[in-house]
């Protein structure tokens, strides 16, 4: 996250994918949306 214009969640991709350490969890913004309408 040092680095400009990364984030939490593409950091936690990036570290998901490249080294297969899961730090968290990335959710996309539209997967977060429809689970919220679902769950209601």
């Amino acid at each position: 996250m040092s680095l400009p214009g990364v984030g939490r969640k593409s950091a936690n991709v990036v570290m998901l994918e490249a080294f297969g350490e899961a730090k968290g969890i990335a959710v996309d913004t539209h997967c977060r949306r429809i689970a919220n309408r679902i769950r209601s």
